[in-house]
């Protein structure tokens, strides 16, 4: 006589406000890493034991990015320098921060909105 078969399936499906609940309360945790882990899992469906086995050569970050700009249909972007400069932030501090030795340099970085700088004209 053969045994019967054990379906142990599970179905457990995040409803529309606990994804927010769970990232939520994960903001309060300790460990920085955990919002992120948590956000790469539910974007890839990776299990836990396929993301604790990640090596850093694992992650191509560069082929990742220009995908994403190329799938919401981003050009070339230079964000960083001109944030710095959003947040307030003088030439010389985002000289050093960036490494640009000219100003020349740091301005070809520099790319502000329109409407901001229409907004710091008054």
């Amino acid at each position: 006589m053969k045994r019967p078969k054990v379906r142990n399936e599970r179905f457990s499906r995040l409803e529309e406000d606990e994804e927010d609940k769970l990232l939520a309360a994960l903001d309060d945790c300790r460990n920085p890493y955990i919002k992120p882990t948590v956000i790469l899992a539910l974007e890839t469906g990776m299990r836990r034991s396929e993301l604790l086995s990640l090596k850093w050569g694992d992650v191509d970050l560069k082929h990742a990015w220009e995908r994403a700009r190329a799938r919401a249909g981003m050009e070339h972007y230079n964000l960083a320098i001109s944030r710095l400069f959003e947040l307030g932030w003088g030439e010389v501090k985002v000289s050093s921060v960036s490494g640009h030795r000219s100003m020349q340099c740091l301005k070809r970085y520099a790319n502000f909105r329109a409407r901001d700088l229409a907004k710091e004209l008054g």
